[in-house]
């Protein structure tokens, strides 16, 4: 069929892409429309690398979500059988990330503070919260941001951990090291 007009009804004038032609009309009262030929350009994809990412227990917030991501305190992973109704939590979820998002993600992290608002005296766990962009700028170019004392990184609560092709089987079942202290190490 490549090649050939292709046969509209009388309503396609509506719909037709500016770059087509004028359409012919024929003896039988349809119009053709010349072929327009695309050049689709090939992109090359990023490649991509699991992490392992989420929020640590006591974090005020279940689910943190930054530059088009969410750190999920836990997921849940279903059973095999489909007749099986149970649910298992497992902390944090895995996804498949570029260096481009991995990049994008940190320095979002990088830039977001954590002020507690309200905290439980008896356990001294936050209770309220909210999250500040410390870079953030008004139209004028003033910065948005003022520190305050308990301010805390965003990054203290947060886990992004590369998930290497081997892995312990119980890698999910202790701790990992926040984004605060890997940013320390680099």
């Amino acid at each position: 069929m490549a090649g050939r007009p292709r046969k509209a009804g009388p309503d396609a004038m509506a719909s037709a892409e500016p770059d087509v032609k004028e359409p012919v009309v024929v003896p039988d009262g349809t119009e053709e429309f010349e072929s327009v030929h695309v050049d689709i350009q090939e992109t090359t994809r990023e490649s991509s690398q699991k992490y392992w990412m989420g929020t640590l227990k006591g974090c005020p917030f279940q689910n943190v979500a930054l530059a088009g991501m969410d750190w999920p305190g836990y997921t849940e992973e279903l059973p095999d059988d489909p007749t099986d109704p149970s649910r298992y939590p497992r902390p944090g979820i895995v996804r498949s990330l570029t260096d481009t998002d991995v990049a994008r993600l940190t320095e979002a992290v990088g830039r977001h503070v954590l002020r507690p608002l309200g905290s439980d005296p008896s356990t001294g766990r936050i209770n309220r919260a909210v999250i500040l962009d410390a870079k953030k700028q008004d139209a004028a170019g003033n910065k948005m941001y003022t520190p305050e004392p308990y301010d805390e990184p965003l990054a203290k609560w947060l886990y992004m951990i590369r998930v290497k092709d081997r892995m312990p089987p119980d890698w999910r079942d202790s701790p990992p090291p926040t984004m605060a202290r890997v940013a320390a190490k680099a």
